[in-house]
């Protein structure tokens, strides 16, 4: 079969020219309207497409068949997130198993990015109004909030030591507040106060460096020693995370909340000193030293 194809500019047929006889056609100047496209053309074309389909077709099988498992994880892990359960620390005591430290309850508010709101405009307003739960400018949350990735699933602090009728509040309308979550938490009280801070020491918030360093055994919103015996003896007192598994649809609301992993409070800690001892020798020192205006210190022994 021959294919054709119009050679005249115009681009349409005047009448006339299918009235045409062979002779009279070839004197006009655009009579020939139709020349043959040569067969080397469309072998050509149907080579390109053969070799665009042969790619195509290539790189559909590679990914079912040799990446299909990567595929699924990365699709799973889409739709669940794991978040910590975090583990309380364990009590320090001294000889006399009196307690050094106390767990306190309390709370934090903390907010996943990812489940943030993904308009602006609905996401600033939602932050004002979670800045007029704290009694603070909104200006100095909306701050706070510019500098989260929203592609981020990991927990980050908000607030901490909330107080508890003020998360009482908040929980009533938490769900009008997506992203936002209300932990519940314990801190650490020293009752014996300064008499004993040099060697008890205390907690704070885990810094960058020890993300940084060891991912793997913290979270974000993990308490960890920082002087003392609460450095000295971290690893033992702080105890194991639990892990709670949720599973999320599209608009990342929770559809599935499992927990896979217990927490596990920390070991607690047995020292040598005597705390009713070590009292009275602060007492003692600090009178004698407010009694001497030339003493910068003491020790005792």
């Amino acid at each position: 079969m021959d294919y054709f194809v119009k050679k005249s500019e115009k681009w349409s047929i005047e009448p006339e020219e299918t009235l045409l006889d062979r002779q009279s056609a070839e004197r006009l100047e655009y009579a020939q309207m139709e020349t043959p496209v040569k067969r080397r053309n469309f072998a050509l074309l149907l080579a390109v497409i053969a070799l665009v389909g042969g790619i195509f077709a290539a790189r559909t099988v590679y990914l079912q068949a040799q990446r299909a498992d990567l595929y699924a994880t990365l699709a799973k892990s889409n739709r669940t997130r794991s978040y910590p359960l975090l583990a309380a620390r364990g009590i320090i005591y001294d000889r006399h198993m009196t307690p050094l430290v106390e767990n306190v309850p309390s709370f934090d508010v903390v907010a996943v990015p990812a489940d943030l709101p993904k308009e602006k405009l609905v996401r600033e307003q939602m932050v004002a109004e979670l800045a007029g739960f704290f009694g603070i400018p909104a200006d100095e949350l909306l701050a706070q909030f510019a500098r989260l990735s929203l592609a981020d699933i990991n927990p980050v602090l908000v607030r901490e030591n909330v107080e508890r009728e003020l998360a009482l509040q908040l929980e009533t309308k938490i769900g009008t507040l997506p992203g936002i979550e209300l932990k519940k938490n314990a801190v650490r009280r020293y009752p014996l106060g300064e008499p004993l801070a040099h060697v008890v020491g205390y907690v704070g918030r885990v810094s960058e460096d020890d993300l940084q360093s060891a991912p793997a055994l913290f979270s974000p919103i993990d308490y960890v020693g920082k002087a003392g015996v609460e450095i000295s003896y971290d690893r033992r007192v702080r105890g194991n995370n639990g892990e709670i598994e949720r599973e999320v649809d599209a608009v990342s609301e929770v559809r599935k909340e499992t927990q896979v992993r217990e927490d596990a409070t920390g070991y607690s800690a047995v020292l040598t000193i005597d705390a009713g001892l070590e009292e009275k020798m602060f007492d003692v020192l600090s009178r004698t030293i407010r009694e001497t205006p030339s003493a910068t210190g003491g020790a005792a022994v």
